[in-house]
C-alpha cells in the first residue's frame, strides 16, 4: 500500500476533528478542522470573530488565512473529503511562504515541496 492510500484510507474515516499543527522551520500555527465541518460554521464564526469566509457553507475544503476583529490572523485548513488534503496543502504552503516574505521561483520551489509534505505529514499524525 503507498502512502497516498495510507493517507486515503485514514481520511475515510473521519470523524469530526478540530486539532492545531505546527508547522516548521516557521512555527507557524495552523487549526484544521476535519470531516463535514458545515455542522460547526457556528463554533467556527465564534473561534475567528469578524473572519470573512466567503461562500465555507458551498465548499468541500479551503485552506485560508484569515484575519479577525482584534488584527489577529490564523492559518486554517478545512477538510470534509480525501481529495482537499493535498490540494489545500499547497494552497496553505504557499500562504506561509508568502507571509515569510518567501518569494517562490524556479530555482527556490524545492522548499514548497518539502512544506507541502510536511503540512501532509502533520496533518496525518492527527487522523
Amino acid at each position: 500500500m503507498t502512502i497516498m492510500q495510507k493517507i486515503k484510507n485514514r481520511i475515510d474515516k473521519l470523524v469530526n476533528n478540530k486539532f492545531q499543527i505546527t508547522i516548521q522551520p516557521f512555527g507557524a500555527k495552523c487549526d484544521v478542522w476535519m470531516g463535514d465541518f458545515h455542522k460547526n460554521i457556528t463554533e467556527i464564526e465564534n473561534t475567528y470573530p469578524g473572519a470573512e469566509f466567503g461562500d465555507i457553507k458551498n465548499l468541500k475544503n479551503m485552506a485560508a488565512v484569515l484575519e479577525v476583529a482584534d488584527g489577529g490572523k490564523f492559518f486554517v485548513m478545512f477538510l470534509s473529503d480525501k481529495q482537499g488534503l493535498t490540494h489545500e496543502a499547497i494552497h496553505l504552503s504557499w500562504m506561509i511562504l508568502s507571509s515569510c516574505g518567501v518569494k517562490l521561483t524556479p530555482e527556490n520551489h524545492e522548499i514548497q515541496a518539502y512544506l507541502v509534505d510536511h503540512i501532509i505529514e502533520e496533518v496525518c499524525k492527527n487522523v
